[in-house]
């Protein structure tokens, strides 16, 4: 079958909702907000005000859905805030670790690397990530030192996207990859790499301003038996999240003003159904033991 509906105006949406059973008490206001969001966009967050897909639950006015996406907003936001803590850490101990082991250039040579690591597609990626780049260190560096090809690992490591920090992780040998899990963040390096794997596919979600609440993980991380304020917690919901962050974040002062940032969000948006995120109902506990 073939898709034949036409597009209809932002005016048409709103009434469209309306003959639905929602309550819309301001049109002008719910008019512009709908011209401004996109209907599709918004439509993953009626889920919970719908009977079916074609009659809301009695007493669902548009603010409450406005207010649901406002939330999720905040909470994307949030955890956007927590990845660049992590991301920046991870940056520095990788390079730190790997520089002083194998030596500044080390990183393009393949044989400092597990023997399945494609390194040559990795390498490829990052020379043309430097390429383009316009930060100004990588232009002194190159001026300063005309006669070196390629950056030393701790400047490269800052052109690097997260995937291919990700990439470059997975390909470390294990005891390379192990040591950098156990002396900074006290985990096996299975558990990390599959951590940075997640973290990686929810920052694009963050940068892509996709739907937070609610959402069904794509990419699941490995759940650390060891660690007891596991038990039980969903890994394919987002508030597996916060305890990866509870543990990535090893600055004590960050996480606390991460914690609080979220205590504060979760209070002032009470109604909100946070279960839907695997919220358990002593989660407060989990983020709070040591």
């Amino acid at each position: 079958m073939k898709f034949a509906k036409p597009p209809t105006t932002f005016q048409e949406q709103v009434d469209l909702l309306k003959s639905r059973g929602l309550i819309i008490n301001d049109s002008e206001k719910a008019l512009q907000n709908i011209s401004r969001i996109n209907y599709y966009r918004l439509s993953s967050y009626y889920v919970p005000f719908q009977i079916n897909r074609n009659l809301f639950k009695s007493e669902t006015s548009i603010e409450k859905i406005f207010r649901l996406y406002g939330f999720d907003k905040k909470m994307r936001s949030l955890i956007f805030g927590a990845l660049e803590i992590i991301e920046v850490t991870l940056r520095t101990k990788i390079a730190y670790y790997f520089s002083h082991k194998y030596g500044p250039f080390a990183y393009s040579n393949p044989r400092y690397f597990s023997r399945g690591f494609k390194h040559y597609d990795w390498y490829t990626k990052l020379e043309e990530s430097i390429q383009i780049s316009r930060e100004d260190f990588i232009k002194e560096f190159f001026k300063e030192y005309d006669e070196e090809k390629n950056l030393p690992l701790w400047i490269a490591i800052e052109i690097m996207s997260f995937g291919q920090l990700s990439f470059l992780f997975r390909g470390l040998e294990r005891i390379d990859s192990n040591n950098i899990s156990k002396d900074c963040f006290g985990i096996d390096e299975k558990i990390l790499s599959s951590w940075i794997h997640t973290l990686v596919y929810i920052r694009n979600l963050c940068a892509h301003h996709s739907r937070i609440w609610n959402r069904t993980l794509a990419i699941k991380p490995k759940v650390p038996n060891k660690l007891a304020e596991w038990k039980g917690i969903s890994n394919s919901k987002i508030f597996c999240l916060f305890l990866i962050f509870k543990k990535l974040i090893i600055l004590p002062s960050e996480w606390e003003n991460f914690k609080n940032n979220l205590l504060q969000l979760l209070e002032e948006h009470n109604d909100i159904d946070i279960k839907r995120m695997g919220f358990l109902v002593d989660w407060k506990d989990r983020i709070n033991s040591i």
